[in-house]
C-alpha cells in the first residue's frame, strides 16, 4: 500500500491520519480496507497534534544505539479518537501521569525522514488568579517544555543587555570550549518566573526568585520546567523547581509568591517543609 502520503505530512510537520471516505473512519497506522466495512477508498486529515496519555511503558533491554535512554514508549489518543504508539520525549518516567496532555514534535531522524513524538503540551496561562487555600504542599506544577533556539538565546540575551560574545557569536563559544552559544542566567530567570506566573495567575506576586545554574541551554535543545509546592505560610507559597534538558538539570532553585485569600476562613494548609 501506498503510504508516501503519511511520510511527506511528517516532513512538513504534519500528523495525517488515515480516513475511509465511506463513513469516515479514522485508523492509525494506515490499512488496506476499513475494518468495518472493507471499503478501500480513502483520504486522510490533518490532527490537531494534541492529546492525552493512555498509557506508557519504559523498554530496558536489549538497548540500541539508535535510541536515547532512558526510552518511553507511549500509547497516545489524539484529541480526533485514534491512538498511536510513539516515544514520549521532555520528561522522564517518574514525571508522566495517566491521562496528562501531550502535544506533538518532531525528530528530524535523516535528511528525508521526520519522526512524530510527543512531549508534555505547553500549560497556558491561567485565568484568573489561585488562591492560598487552592494550594497544599506537594501540588505539582504542569510540565513546561521550552524549545531553546538561536533566536531565543540572542534576542533575551539583548533584551538583558547581555553583550558577551558566548550568547551571540557561536565561533566565539566554542573557542571558549562550549559547543554553541548558550542562555543567560538572566533568560533562565525570567522564564522560570513566566512559568510559576502562568501558572499561579495575573494576581500572583514574587517576594523572591533565587536559582543556581547547571549545564548550558544550548540552540536544539528543549528545556522542561517541572516543580512542585514545596511550603504554604498563611498567603506565601514557596515553589521548588527544576529546568532540565538533554544535557541534565540547567538550573534548579524556589521561588517564594504570595496568592490572595480568596475567602475569609483559617488557612487550612499552613507549615513548611524543609
Amino acid at each position: 500500500q501506498d503510504q508516501a502520503w503519511h511520510w511527506e505530512g511528517l516532513r512538513e510537520r504534519e500528523l495525517r491520519i488515515q480516513r475511509f471516505v465511506d463513513d469516515g473512519t479514522l485508523v492509525h497506522p494506515p490499512v488496506t480496507a476499513n475494518p468495518g466495512t472493507q471499503s478501500t477508498d480513502y483520504d486522510w486529515i490533518v490532527a490537531s497534534g494534541r492529546g492525552s496519555l493512555y498509557s506508557y511503558t519504559v523498554p530496558r533491554h536489549p538497548q540500541v544505539p539508535a535510541f536515547d535512554y532512558p526510552l518511553i514508549v507511549g500509547l497516545v489518543e489524539l484529541e480526533e479518537g485514534v491512538r498511536m504508539v510513539t516515544n514520549i520525549v521532555g520528561a522522564t518516567p517518574e514525571q508522566l501521569e495517566i491521562g496528562m496532555p501531550l502535544e506533538v514534535c518532531w525528530l528530524d531522524s535523516h535528511d528525508d525522514v521526520t519522526l512524530h513524538q510527543f512531549r508534555p503540551a505547553a500549560p497556558g496561562r491561567r485565568a484568573g488568579t489561585l488562591t492560598h487555600h487552592e494550594v497544599a504542599v506537594g501540588d505539582r506544577l504542569p510540565l513546561c517544555p521550552i524549545e531553546i533556539t538561536t533566536r531565543l538565546v540572542v534576542s533575551t540575551a539583548l533584551a538583558t543587555r547581555d553583550h558577551q560574545d558566548v550568547h551571540h557569536d557561536r565561533d566565539a563559544a566554542v573557542a571558549k570550549g562550549t559547543s554553541d552559544i548558550f542562555m543567560n542566567i538572566l533568560t533562565s530567570t525570567g522564564l522560570a518566573a513566566r512559568w510559576i506566573g502562568d501558572w499561579a495567575g495575573d494576581g500572583v506576586v514574587f517576594e523572591g526568585l533565587s536559582l543556581g545554574l547547571g549545564v548550558p541551554n544550548h540552540p536544539g535543545d528543549t528545556m522542561t520546567m517541572s516543580g512542585s509546592v514545596a511550603g504554604v505560610d498563611g498567603d506565601t507559597v514557596t515553589v521548588s523547581f527544576t529546568g532540565a534538558n538533554s544535557l541534565g538539570a540547567h538550573m534548579a532553585g524556589s521561588a517564594r509568591i504570595v496568592l490572595p485569600g480568596g475567602h475569609d476562613g483559617p488557612d487550612t494548609h499552613d507549615g513548611e517543609v524543609g
